[in-house]
């Protein structure tokens, strides 16, 4: 269980020294990796909540906001916290950045922000070619995981692999935005 609805910076920002100076005070650092619950969905007005997770970009430079997902450093202490990138490899483990970021706007190197850790997110359908014979991600319930790109798989996750949450609409067309429901934490496929 995270933090209770209240929101350290609002949605669709970010911090960073250019905007606050105090990216390198304990206070902010503090806030990194935490999780924020019962946050309202006023992106999708579906009703339901989302959890946020404080991010910090690691990635060594600015990132482009897309509808995909990030994955996550794995040095000693920083997983959950910093992020490196896209997700660059099938069934990477990662998170969506939150849908409150308007695409195209930087995420400042070093900068911290919000990604989806639960709830309702939109998230960009796969390049490639869709597969509508039942062994695809595009019914709605269907299991998803990431495809190198940080966009959706367009082959529905099996047993064993990480799975982000699952279909929220009936995936139509590649290369769109489509809400998904992401999962809290971490699980395999069962």
């Amino acid at each position: 269980m995270g933090i209770q609805g209240v929101l350290p910076f609002p949605r669709g920002s970010f911090l960073h020294d250019g905007v606050t100076g105090l990216i390198n005070s304990s206070d902010v650092e503090g806030w990194i990796g935490q999780v924020i619950d019962h946050v309202a969905d006023s992106v999708h007005k579906t009703g339901r909540e989302v959890s946020l997770r404080i991010v910090k970009n690691d990635s060594g430079g600015d990132l482009t906001v897309a509808r995909k997902g990030v994955y996550f450093s794995t040095d000693a202490g920083e997983w959950g916290s910093k992020i490196k990138g896209f997700c660059n490899a099938d069934g990477q483990v990662g998170k969506p950045i939150d849908d409150a970021y308007t695409v195209g706007v930087t995420w400042p190197a070093n900068a911290i922000g919000y990604l989806v850790e639960e709830g309702p997110c939109d998230a960009l359908s796969d390049a490639s070619a869709l597969d509508t014979s039942g062994s695809s991600s595009s019914a709605v319930g269907s299991p998803i995981q990431w495809a190198s790109g940080g966009t959706i798989a367009n082959t529905v996750a099996t047993t064993g692999d990480y799975v982000v949450g699952h279909m929220d609409e009936t995936q139509a067309a590649t290369n769109t935005a489509y809400r998904v429901i992401v999962q809290r934490g971490l699980a395999n496929y069962w």
